[in-house]
């Protein structure tokens, strides 16, 4: 990349638009002599550096930031010598033990001969990206590690589409460790799988309330005894994103099979009450013929 050129009696004859110019962009740019006194800098400069109305111009930028560190001096001064230079992301380490990212790019301005004149600064502040990307990657590993814990298996799946844009089946795009517990399957057998070939149903186990979910936002929740795994599931579903839902199950087949148990014993207990009223009416019956006969 070619450095900035200007003239010396072209920038003076342009002083005034170029400072109009800068001083209204609305990006975060600063111009520098050779020594780093600032010759200009636009408003969005003052505003992200919390300068204010502050009289920057003449005066060293490394009088404004003195937290300034060794590398960016000599940064700057190498692109005194030419370079253009640039970062993505770099923390800057404030005064007041704050750290601000920045992004940035320098480039030399040149003087009619060809010479270099000085620098201009372009930034952008990225602290309050990083802060939101922080907290997102702190919710993230929230996140992660209730997943992985959870004793309910969880299950990610997306709708997958025929030709004519409908929704046909579904693929596993991610499992807990309480899947692998809960179903059987491995997590690596399970993840990337289509549904209808996974559960080897032929047809996805119970799109439509899934499809539904998925396109509608709808939630559910059922109790249902899956037949190739010989089990009874309690499932929640919900829809993160259009397209997607996520189900989260446990295997109550020991629930269910204690409720039958009980069901069968209470239904024995009332069937052997039942036989037991009816022997007694029987002998009262019996009592009461013995004593008229009498």
């Amino acid at each position: 990349m070619r450095g900035i050129t200007m003239g010396k009696q072209n920038y003076l004859d342009n002083e005034n638009l170029l400072k109009l110019f800068v001083e209204h962009t609305p990006a975060a740019v600063a111009m520098f002599d050779r020594d780093m006194r600032y010759i200009l800098c636009s408003r969005r400069w003052l505003e992200d550096y919390n300068l204010g109305d502050e009289e920057i111009i003449g005066r060293s930028h490394y009088d404004i930031f003195p937290e300034i560190r060794n590398e960016w001096k000599e940064i700057h001064q190498r692109c005194l010598e030419g370079e253009v230079m640039s970062r993505e992301e770099d923390p800057f380490p404030r005064a007041d033990g704050s750290v601000d990212w920045v992004k940035w790019e320098i480039q030399p301005w040149r003087t009619k001969d060809g010479g270099v004149g000085g620098l201009i600064l372009f930034t952008e502040v990225l602290t309050s990206r990083k802060e939101i990307e922080e907290k997102f990657t702190e919710s993230e590993s929230v996140f992660r590690m209730l997943f992985e814990n959870m004793n309910e298996g969880v299950a990610l799946h997306e709708l997958i589409y025929n030709q004519n844009g409908e929704p046909v089946d579904y693929r596993i795009l991610q499992v807990n460790k309480a899947y692998e517990r809960h179903t059987g399957l491995k997590v690596d057998e399970a993840q990337g799988k289509k549904a209808s070939d996974l559960y080897g149903t032929g047809v996805p186990p119970y799109f439509d309330v899934y499809m539904r979910t998925a396109l509608n936002g709808e939630p559910a929740i059922f109790e249902t005894y899956f037949e190739p795994m010989k089990k009874h599931f309690l499932v929640s579903v919900c829809s993160p994103y259009e397209g997607c839902f996520a189900t989260v199950f446990e295997d109550i087949t020991r629930r269910i099979k204690i409720e039958e148990d009980l069901h069968e014993s209470q239904t024995q207990i009332e069937e052997m009450l039942e036989k037991k009223t009816q022997e007694l009416q029987k002998a009262q019956e019996i009592i009461e013929e013995n004593l008229n006969t009498h």
